[in-house]
């Protein structure tokens, strides 16, 4: 029985890292391609930026763009996002998704992508002769990751760097509002991955660029070195197969 329970844990494990192996493939051929065959837009140049995509019956080619987002002056620009980068989405509900981007932070849809709002990390106001200034200090937040709580949607834990320095934020109502929650001691340090203890939301694990890995046990209030890894580490995250088994990659 335990040579049985030895295959079939192996035999997940493995499908789990083939699975990030072809995603992690395709991801990179496709940014390192000049275009997406398949995908119908009309006329196009070559090295066309097409945004974020949808799958969308009611297009020929079977996807669409979904790059619209809502302003400050509550107009829309439909090609918001499509100069960019963006690094994670994470889904809460068949409509509702974060959107995590490099250079313009978080931005959140309630209607599947047909528009997207900006989620802030600094306070905006618009209108204001300081919202430039405000607008210039969110963007000089460079994101990195974010984690949503599996068990309460509202909670957010957003990572980034700013001035060098690798920071944690956390919302507690759907990121109306962020709290800086974790600043890191040496510059050149980041947070790449999040991870949130799906039996335990009080536990959250950061793993840094340089092999750290840190835990609050407080629900992100406070943070303690667990131990550094002699190889680089990329990922953590549990493994709901099995008791929720903590893993890296």
């Amino acid at each position: 029985m335990m040579d049985l329970f030895k295959k079939i844990t192996n035999s997940v494990i493995m499908q789990r890292i083939a699975t990030l192996t072809l995603t992690s493939f395709a991801i990179l051929t496709t940014a390192a391609s000049c275009t997406l065959p398949g995908l119908d837009f009309g006329s196009r140049n070559d090295g066309q930026i097409l945004g974020v995509l949808k799958r969308d019956p009611s297009i020929s080619s079977a996807f669409g763009k979904i790059n619209s987002v809502k302003l400050l002056d509550n107009t829309s620009n439909p090609q918001g996002l499509t100069t960019v980068p963006t690094l994670k989405i994470e889904q809460i509900s068949s409509d509702e998704f974060y959107l995590l981007t490099r250079t313009k932070g978080l931005f959140y849809t309630d209607s599947g992508g047909k528009q997207w709002s900006r989620k802030y990390i600094f306070p905006v106001t618009p209108n204001n002769q300081q919202t430039q200034t405000q607008l210039i200090q969110n963007d000089s937040l460079i994101g990195t990751e974010l984690k949503i709580d599996s068990n309460n949607p509202k909670v957010l834990f957003y990572a980034g760097i700013q001035n060098d320095i690798g920071k944690i934020y956390r919302s507690v109502n759907g990121g109306k509002n962020f709290d800086e929650v974790y600043s890191a001691v040496d510059t050149n340090t980041s947070i790449i991955s999040i991870a949130i203890d799906p039996n335990n939301n009080a536990n959250v694990f950061g793993l840094l660029n340089q092999g750290t890995l840190i835990r609050s046990q407080d629900s992100g209030q406070s943070w303690s070195k667990m131990r550094d890894f002699n190889d680089q580490a990329i990922q953590l995250g549990f493994v709901p197969e099995f008791d929720n088994l903590f893993t890296f990659f």
